[in-house]
């Protein structure tokens, strides 16, 4: 049995901790804002490890933090400020990177004759 609760109080925590608003960590991590919520909430509905590993990659938690936590063997891990800002900063430098990605395809793809 999944434990979606200490899930839930994780991801409440670590969004709090880092003063991250849902609609940041809905565009972060893929995740729509109703499918967030539902986790927020501690909805019992399955999630798979591609969600719940996008999730804790924006929360700065190592990426199978909340599977594990979910599924069991999942201990506690705790983060200084220091690192939060950190795995805050590398997340937006992710997202950045992939932008620019798309603008470059975007570029390539135009230059062709």
């Amino acid at each position: 049995m999944a434990d979606w609760k200490a899930v839930a109080k994780v991801v409440n925590e670590r969004m709090a901790e880092l003063g991250l608003a849902e609609k940041r960590v809905s565009e972060r991590s893929g995740l729509t804002i109703a499918t967030l919520r539902k986790i927020r909430n501690a909805d019992p509905q399955h999630r798979d490890v591609v969600t719940l590993t996008g999730l804790s990659r924006v929360l700065g938690l190592p990426e199978d933090h909340l599977e594990r936590l979910a599924f069991g063997g999942g201990e506690k891990v705790t983060l200084s400020v220091g690192s939060a800002v950190l795995s805050e900063r590398v997340a937006a430098l992710e997202a950045e990177l992939i932008a620019l990605r798309a603008r470059v395809a975007a570029l390539e793809s135009d230059a062709r004759p």
